[in-house]
């Protein structure tokens, strides 16, 4: 990895740690940014021998204004990971005899049939822009994939062409949540529309070509529901 990315006291065994990760084939991204805010976080302390002392993780742990409890859980159980691995390197830091809980997390939205009807009429009003001349192919089937697979968005959005198998109507989903590997099959009328988008949006496409894809073959961000300039889907 880039050894510019952690710049930090803990910067040397922070990309042994990564790359140890990665080398046993998990993608740790999210996971290596979080331990780059450790890093950073630490640089306010006096670092010995990289130790992470019970000082600096009561610190790191301490919950931040307006922050969710999942998030704080998250951050505080990477730096829990990366002071077992200190342990294991010989350097003896602190470790928290029990993790701040999760908490509660949101409750889920059910949509009704109507809604849903709505939605999808809306998707399918979208228009081609010289931003992603594709979008209306590519948004309305995005959208169905997510509903008809129960597919996370980050899964949908990091699926390329080579993961769609058109022929037994089933996604490979190559790094699911805990980087899991997996199957989805799908249902005939999703994968003939899987299809007709195939023909339209990937004619001379390499295989590792993002399914979904915006201008130049480049992937959707995983905000995109947040971009309104690539497309607008307010159903009002």
């Amino acid at each position: 990895m880039d050894k510019s990315f952690f710049n930090g006291p803990f910067a040397p065994l922070c990309e042994l740690y990564v790359s140890q990760k990665r080398a046993a084939g998990l993608i740790y991204e999210q996971q290596a940014n979080l331990l780059k805010m450790f890093d950073i976080f630490c640089k306010s302390f006096d670092i010995q021998n990289y130790v992470i002392t019970e000082e600096i993780a009561l610190a790191w742990c301490k919950k931040r204004p307006n922050e969710k409890d999942v998030t704080r859980h998250n951050r505080v159980s990477e730096m829990q990971r990366f002071s077992t691995f200190l342990v294991k390197q010989g350097y003896p830091s602190f470790l928290f005899p029990e993790l701040p809980k999760k908490g509660v997390l949101h409750t889920p939205y059910i949509f009704s049939m109507e809604e849903m009807k709505r939605i999808f009429d809306r998707l399918d009003a979208l228009t081609p822009t010289n931003i992603s001349p594709i979008r209306h192919l590519a948004i309305p089937l995005l959208f169905r994939v997510l509903f008809g697979c129960g597919l996370r968005i980050s899964e949908a959005l990091a699926l390329e062409k080579r993961d769609v198998d058109l022929d037994k109507g089933i996604l490979h989903i190559r790094h699911g949540k805990n980087d899991r590997e997996r199957l989805v099959p799908m249902i005939a009328s999703l994968t003939e529309l899987c299809k007709n988008y195939l023909k339209l949006a990937h004619k001379h496409t390499p295989s590792n070509t993002p399914f979904f894809y915006a201008k130049a073959h480049a992937p959707y961000s995983k905000g995109l529901s947040k971009n309104k300039k690539e497309w607008n889907t307010d159903i009002g």
